[in-house]
Formats: C-alpha cells, sequence, structure tokens
C-alpha cells in the first residue's frame, strides 16, 4: 500500500479544448514530479453556463466532489479559484466538504484583486479564513487582503510556474525580420488596438524589417483585422487565429518578442512565461503580477499601458537594436529557468507547501 500523501486539486475542465491559465497551471502540476513524491488527483469544480445554470452545475461538481471524497480520504485539497464575487460560495462549499472530511484546504487566488469582491467583502473574507493556507500570486494582489488580522499566518505568495518542452535558446534573431507575438484573447482590454497603432507609428523602413504574429481569437478580432487594413499594415501583421499544439510552437518559435499591451486586470500571463522559455524578451504592462516577472532593461520593457507612443519605441529600438534583442533572450531565458520552470523551483515550491500543511 502507497505511503504517499494524497492531494487533490481541484479547478477548472483540463480537458477543454480552449483554456486559460488555472487549467495550464493544473495540467503543468499534474505532469510534474511532484506526481513521484505524491499521489495526485484532480477533480472539476468550476461555475459554467450562463445565469442559473452556474448554480446547478456547481453543485452537481458539489455531489461528485462529496462521493470522490467518501471513496479515498485526502490529505491535502488545492482549490484553485479567482478573486470574484461567486468564489465565495466555491470557498464556502470546501469548507463544508474540509469540516466533513477533515482534509487541509489551501486555496491558491489566481486572477483578480479585493477591489472586484464589492458586496459583502467581510463575509468573503471570513470564509477564507477558514482555509488553512492561501497562496496568491503577487505582492500587489495580496496587498489588499493584509488588513485582515484572521488572514494574517495564513498567506504566501507564489508565481505561475509552467512546464515547458521548448528547447534552449531556439535561434531567435537569425531571420531577416525582427518577429514580434501577440499571443491572448483578440480584446480591447489587451492591448491588440494600441499594439496596431504602435505599429503603424514605425518608419516604412522599421515596418519593412519586422512582422507581428497575433495569434489568438476574440470579439475584437474582426475589428482588429479592419483597423490593420484600414492603417495598410497587412504586409507586416499576420492574423493566425486560435493556435495550439504544433501551429503554436512554431509560432513562439518564430517570435523575437512577445508584446503584451494589456490594461485588463491581469493575474499571472502563462503567456509571457511561455515566451520567455522560449528565449522570448518582452514588452508588457505592470498589470498583476507582470513587473515582477518583466524586469525593465533587462529580460525586456516596461511600458505605460495605453500608450501606443512609448511602445511603438520600444518595438523600435529592438528592430534596431540586435545586440539588446540577444541579450533579453538570454536573460529571459536564464530568468524562466532559474524561477518559473515547473520541473524545478516549481516543484520544490509546492513541495514546501504541501508539506507544511
Amino acid at each position: 500500500m502507497s505511503n504517499k500523501k494524497k492531494i487533490l486539486i481541484l479547478g477548472a475542465n483540463v480537458n477543454r479544448k480552449n483554456h486559460g491559465g488555472v487549467v495550464t497551471f493544473t495540467k503543468g502540476l499534474l505532469n510534474s514530479p511532484l506526481k513521484d513524491k505524491y499521489t495526485l488527483d484532480w477533480e472539476r469544480f468550476e461555475f459554467r453556463g450562463r445565469g442559473i445554470a452556474k448554480i446547478f452545475n456547481i453543485l452537481a461538481d458539489f455531489r461528485k466532489l462529496k462521493r470522490k471524497m467518501q471513496e479515498g480520504q485526502y490529505d491535502v485539497v488545492h482549490a484553485n479559484v479567482s478573486i470574484y464575487q461567486l468564489s465565495f460560495f466555491k470557498i464556502y462549499l470546501y469548507n463544508i466538504l474540509k469540516r466533513k472530511y477533515g482534509f487541509k484546504l489551501l486555496v491558491h487566488l489566481h486572477g483578480g484583486m479585493l477591489d472586484n469582491i464589492r458586496f459583502f467583502k467581510n463575509f468573503f473574507v471570513r470564509i477564507l479564513s477558514k482555509a488553512d493556507h492561501l497562496i496568491f500570486l503577487s505582492e500587489p494582489q495580496k496587498a489588499g487582503f493584509t488588513a485582515y488580522p484572521s488572514l494574517k499566518n495564513k498567506m504566501s505568495i507564489l508565481p505561475n510556474f509552467l512546464t515547458s518542452d521548448a528547447p534552449p535558446l531556439n535561434g531567435q534573431s537569425t531571420q531577416n525580420k525582427t518577429t514580434f507575438l501577440f499571443i491572448a484573447r483578440v480584446i480591447r482590454e489587451k492591448g491588440i488596438f494600441d499594439l496596431l497603432e504602435a505599429v503603424s507609428l514605425l518608419t516604412p523602413e522599421e515596418r519593412s524589417k519586422m512582422r507581428l504574429l497575433v495569434c489568438g481569437t476574440g470579439e475584437s478580432l474582426e475589428e482588429a483585422k479592419a483597423y490593420s487594413n484600414q492603417k495598410k499594415l497587412t504586409e507586416c501583421v499576420d492574423f493566425l487565429g486560435f493556435v495550439k499544439g504544433a501551429s503554436k510552437i512554431n509560432a513562439l518559435q518564430q517570435a523575437d518578442i512577445c508584446v503584451l499591451p494589456t490594461y485588463w486586470d491581469e493575474g499571472f500571463p502563462f503567456t509571457i512565461l511561455e515566451a520567455m522559455s522560449y528565449g522570448q524578451g518582452v514588452i508588457s504592462t505592470d498589470k498583476g503580477a507582470i513587473a515582477e516577472v518583466i524586469v525593465n532593461n533587462e529580460n525586456g520593457y516596461i511600458v505605460p499601458p495605453q500608450d501606443p507612443m512609448t511602445l511603438s519605441k520600444r518595438m523600435s529600438k529592438l528592430i534596431n537594436d540586435e545586440t539588446e534583442k540577444h541579450r533579453f533572450s538570454k536573460n529571459s531565458y536564464q530568468r524562466f529557468q532559474e524561477k518559473y520552470n515547473m520541473n524545478g523551483p516549481g516543484v520544490k515550491a509546492f513541495s514546501r507547501v504541501y508539506e507544511a500543511l
């Protein structure tokens, strides 16, 4: 009989086609060397559907989870949630199971900030305080909770970690053109129109020496394509749509620089970690934990949100400065390996958390 401790990971459906950061994180955790040290299991627990269907679906997940708890005793339940109004309901249900089955509850808070909770904020914190430990992605995210004494000794900060099969420094800057990569939902808040405006502000000569790959779908995709046509950028901007598997790897291997000029309420974008694992420098904003990952002028540039002019100047610098581009590439790859690789620092970090519980 195995003596390994049993960890149950809860969150979004890892089998969904279009997945976000929580799914990426969960898959990385399940497939990491942690599985050699612990018995790792997973179960879906998420709001899905619309309106009242969300409540019915989460209650169905609760009943299924309860049956799972009856079949096997878990030492730790690692619950992944975002900070938004309905999350308190999920955490409340976790606490019901915790009282009945006696596991340690680890609540891992991904996207959002405390300001997202507009109603019953104190009640949300009280429910959260029943957990045994809380993980935040960044100092700014944690900061909103430090004023509550009931949470004081339960909080820690861990960055996102990524499992990557990227080869060592995949030969960026061997092409004739500097390739920029935008890989995200194509919505206004992710900065797609600021990026296209920044490209239009480059000189004609600079545009001839660069290209932009736009990967993703979203509500602003057709408008972005029309805007690109209006600005006469079709010679240097390619819209590749949703990419996965080999097409995603191909885009990551082609790119020199990842650009994410977001003003969305970010947590810790995995897109940036993927880019770094392929040795890409990054141009982004200081939203969420981004400025903790990208050290300005070391492995990329931090630019103000909604500032196409500054963004364009930073892109121009990298188009015209091969040394800077190579330096960012080397520093990004090294920083990823030292701080954000799930199979190295990630395994060590979560082992410490699990063992403490």
